[in-house]
Order: C-alpha cells, then structure tokens, then sequence
C-alpha cells in the first residue's frame, strides 16, 4: 500500500465507530464472496482465488473482534462465522453470503444504540495509533 493509501485509509478507520467497523467487514466479505460466485459463474480460477482471500481475511477480522468469553452468544456467533469460513473455503460462497447478510442486518439495526454507547463510553472506543488500532478503556 502506498503511503497517501495507508494515510487515507487510517484517516477513514478514525472516524469510524466499532459498530461501523464490523459493518464495514460484514459488507467487506459479502462483496468478496458475491464476487467470487460470480468469478465461479464465469470460469476465472485466479478472481475466485483472490476474492476467496480477501473474503476470508475479513472474515478473521471478523473473528477477531469477538469476545470468547464462553457465553451463548459469542460461540454461536463463532459457529456461523466458522461455518462460513467453511463455505468459502470449499468453494461455495452463497450459503456464506447468506448468513452473512442476516447478521450483517442484525448489527446494523444495532448501530444507532451501540453509537450511542460509545459516545457515553460505556463500549470502549477505538483509538489509531501509528499504524495499529487500540480500544480506549
């Protein structure tokens, strides 16, 4: 990434909240696994390749947001986002897409509150510094 890239994109990062974060790498995903259905329609091994790729690593950042604190919530959200680990990774992105979206819709109608708690910090914010992100506490 050039240098102008890599400052645009932390200044965009900056300005988002948690919530509009995860978003984003639920919309990030669902591109990449829409785009790789539609590379699978076309025949092209090396679009399939790269859009898997991509999808896959928005979906560990995914992933690496949850809190595995053991409760109900945080494993299932961990099952089906394994399980759409699974789709792509065996060439099937539609189910993937699918349940993407579903949880996707779920956060957004989320965002307005979760804002709002992280403007009253009661939800840690998330702080650029250098080229890394922390969470305020």
């Amino acid at each position: 990434m050039s240098r102008s890239a890599n400052y645009k994109s932390r200044n965009i990062l900056a300005g988002m909240t948690r919530i509009e974060m995860l978003i984003a790498l639920y919309d990030r995903a669902i591109m990449h696994a829409e785009s790789m259905a539609i590379e699978q329609r076309s025949g092209n091994q090396n679009g399939i390749a790269q859009h898997k790729f991509k999808a896959q690593k928005m979906l560990h950042g995914i992933f690496a947001g949850i809190n595995q604190d053991g409760s109900d919530l945080s494993e299932n959200l961990s099952r089906l986002l394994d399980f759409c680990q699974h789709q792509i990774a065996i060439d099937q992105p539609e189910p993937a897409v699918h349940s993407l979206c579903i949880l996707r819709d779920a956060w957004e109608q989320l965002r307005e509150e979760a804002n709002q708690l992280e403007s009253t910090g009661a939800i840690p914010s998330i702080v650029m510094t250098g080229n890394s992100m922390e969470v305020s506490v």
